[in-house]
């Protein structure tokens, strides 16, 4: 197989897509034989659980519908105008609640569709009622003498179902569900008469098939006994409404030449659903399909056939002048393409290449600009430092010293000017530990001390973990001495100058901060941009971006009469 894999690898395009389309046809004449053979049998599979399904829904719904009807029943026999009927209507009042309690009912009815007829008895044989059809001699003698009547009664009040009332009336017309039940007295729950509550077929009909008659379908129900509640009366159809074998399952019976999908299943009252649905509309829609899957796979392959050479000479020709042209690369020669193409991916490609050629030539320029720049800011911090005038006043307080006879000053103002030179001087490392950093901070004040007397004070907040962590070499002179020339130095009074170093989780952070005269936000974009300041600072901030390759290193924040706090953050990476 690997050898396979290789020589396809190594084919040109063209070939590659030639086989490609060979591939796809052949996938698709495949695809669509197996298709139109197995078209049938899925569709029949899908159509018998379909059946079975819609048996099951239709059970969901007659459940639905009975629960409905036992609320409904309990709400009409808990209603205080029926509990006082059967409690007291044998008094000289019955009329009174006869027009009660048939208000009631119609009103019962009007909000439940579902019911055809309500009669209530009370124990001394009192009726009342209300039927939407006609009316039924129903009577509490029939209820009485009925065969069920002993099973109702042990029921203590719970719903009995059955047809046309069990028998308590002659049928005429169509079927009725009947649900009986003991109305029982609220207070005492002792038995003070009967209800029926019917529902007619033809509701029961229309109800249950509701969203689940797409294709003409025909629901029979029977109940335990199978007395049938829906059925159209045809004696071939009642005959496999009665068979054993397809309970909880779906076959292909054929009715009056007809095919049918017929499917049973069992609630829990054990009454039985039928349900009958055509084969031969379903079968229509297969031929439809089995049809557009042939007319589909004979277009694609007519597609395929005028397509395949097309579409690899547009493919292969311009991506192979590409290729040639860009050989040049392996050389070592940064040439852009000239190749003439359109906006599609082989005109995308060579854009691609060419602007990669363009940014690599300005990279590899800005890269020796930005060393150039580097080099040069670096010079500046340094000759920014060695001022003249810096050195003179030095060297004028050593002499007031001298001639004081104050020796052991003079000693310590040359070993702290000696030592400070030296360390910018020294043309060593690029970077230095932070704490080598805030030694170079110690002797310059030194210095500056011996210049400036009482004029400042100096306090530190340096936490020993950071001395460890490197920066770039003579980077807090010219902050510290920017806050003294620029801040403390203008300041009535005595001035203080604060110097901190912070180890926080990702970074060090140096802080110097000072309480002189402070600066406006326009000053503080001055110097950022390198407008103002001094050479020193600005060219400390753009070293200092340039060492990090990031902006944001230095931040400076200034209230004017309230002083300067400047702070260096410096990253911390694994390696450190």
């Amino acid at each position: 197989m690997k050898y396979i894999i290789k020589w396809f690898m190594d084919l040109r395009i063209a070939f590659k897509v030639v086989i490609c389309y060979i591939l796809m046809l052949l996938v698709f004449l495949v695809m669509g034989i197996i298709c139109y053979c197995q078209l049938n049998n899925i569709t029949t599979g899908k159509v018998r659980q379909m059946s079975i399904d819609t048996a099951k829904s239709v059970s969901n719904n007659l459940d639905f519908m009975i629960n409905t009807l036992n609320n409904q029943t309990i709400i009409i026999m808990s209603s205080q105008t029926v509990q006082n009927a059967l409690t007291e209507g044998n008094n000289s009042n019955s009329y009174m609640y006869q027009k009660q309690v048939s208000a009631y009912l119609a009103d019962s009815m009007n909000f439940n569709e579902m019911i055809s007829s309500i009669y209530i008895f009370d124990k001394y044989g009192d009726e009342y009622y209300v039927d939407s059809s006609s009316f039924k001699n129903i009577s509490l003698d029939s209820i009485k003498e009925s065969p069920w009547y002993g099973q109702l009664t042990k029921l203590n009040g719970q719903y009995l179902l059955n047809i046309n009332g069990g028998g308590t009336y002659p049928h005429t017309g169509g079927n009725d569900v009947s649900l009986v039940r003991v109305v029982n007295n609220i207070d005492t729950q002792q038995p003070i008469g009967y209800i029926i509550v019917n529902v007619s077929a033809s509701y029961i009909n229309r109800s249950i098939l509701q969203g689940n008659n797409s294709y003409n379908m025909k629901v029979f129900l029977s109940d335990e006994n199978n007395k049938d509640i829906v059925n159209d009366g045809n004696e071939y159809t009642k005959s496999i409404i009665n068979s054993k074998e397809n309970n909880g399952s779906a076959v292909i019976r054929k009715i009056s030449g007809n095919d049918f999908i017929i499917s049973t299943f069992s609630n829990d009252l054990n009454w039985k659903i039928s349900c009958f649905t055509p084969f031969n509309e379903l079968r229509s829609e297969t031929d439809t399909y089995s049809v557009f899957i042939l007319a589909f796979v004979f277009i694609n392959i007519l597609l395929l056939i005028m397509t395949f050479v097309f579409v690899s000479l547009l493919i292969s020709n311009p991506i192979h002048k590409l290729a040639f042209s860009m050989k040049s690369f392996n050389n070592g020669e940064l040439k852009q393409i000239s190749l003439r193409t359109g906006n599609d991916e082989i005109g995308l490609l060579k854009d691609v290449y060419n602007k990669m050629v363009r940014q690599i030539d300005m990279l590899i320029e800005n890269i020796i600009k930005d060393e150039a720049i580097k080099r040069k800011k670096e010079l500046e911090v340094l000759q920014t430092q060695i001022k003249p005038h810096f050195l003179y006043n030095s060297f004028n307080a050593i002499s007031s010293l001298a001639l004081s006879g104050d020796s052991t000053q003079v000693y310590n103002l040359i070993t702290a000017l000696g030592t400070f030179y030296k360390s910018f001087l020294n043309s060593g490392n690029e970077e230095i530990t932070i704490e080598k950093e805030l030694e170079i901070i110690d002797n310059y004040l030194i210095i500056q001390k011996f210049r400036y007397g009482e004029k400042f004070i100096v306090y530190k907040e340096i936490d020993p973990k950071t001395f460890p962590y490197k920066m770039p070499r003579l980077t807090l002179q010219p902050l510290v001495e920017n806050s003294i020339n620029h801040g403390i130095r203008a300041k009535k009074g005595q001035g203080i100058l604060t110097i901190k170093a912070i180890r926080d989780e990702d970074a060090v952070r140096i802080i110097i901060k000072d309480n002189g005269i402070g600066m406006d936000e326009h000053k503080i974009a001055e110097i950022k941009n390198g407008k103002a300041g001094g050479i020193g600072l600005g060219a400390t901030i753009e070293r200092l971006n340039l060492y990090y390759n990031t902006t944001g290193v230095l931040n400076i924040e200034s209230t004017i009469g309230e002083g300067t706090a400047i702070t260096i953050t410096i990253p911390i990476s694994e390696d450190d």
